[in-house]
């Protein structure tokens, strides 16, 4: 499943520059994430548990 007509670090550098502190996480399956060492990258396939546990984390500015 991919975003509509737009790439994911595209998105995040959208939000980044309307919210500069908001937190990235990328779920993905396709190689590896660039140009954003702050973000957390969520390798697919994931489980609900693993999910929670990132945007718990990223809630929490951990």
């Amino acid at each position: 499943m991919q975003l509509p007509g737009i790439w994911g670090d595209a998105l995040a550098a959208r939000a980044r520059s309307r919210a500069p502190g908001v937190r990235i996480v990328f779920a993905t399956g396709n190689g590896e994430v660039a140009n954003w060492p702050d973000a957390v990258v969520l390798r697919k396939p994931y489980d609900l548990q693993s999910l929670v546990q990132v945007l718990g984390r990223q809630a929490l500015g951990a």
